[in-house]
């Protein structure tokens, strides 16, 4: 499984699991992240989300990374605004 999901009461705690890539995402992590944070978004006892990785290096953050690129080169993918949507763009 890609993407883990542990609830805690109202926090809920993703974990992403490619450790053997240092939890890079791919676009099937991408996809399986967009709709669990779809889930979670309509769900009213959320009050907190931690995302976090797998392995010894956990996470790792490029900081010029814009979504919208990255969707843009993607052949064939579901169109979605979330940058849009959730203010980011």
């Amino acid at each position: 499984m890609l993407l883990e999901t542990e609830r805690r009461g109202q926090h809920v705690v993703l974990t992403l699991n490619r450790p053997e890539k240092l939890n890079a995402l791919s676009y099937e992590l991408i996809d399986a992240l967009m709709d669990r944070l779809d889930a979670l978004e309509r769900d009213d006892t959320v009050r907190c989300l931690v995302l976090t990785g797998r392995g010894r290096h956990g996470l790792a953050a490029c900081r010029h990374a814009r979504p919208q690129c990255f969707h843009r080169r993607r052949p064939g993918h579901r169109s979605r605004a979330v940058h849009d949507r959730r203010g980011l763009a």
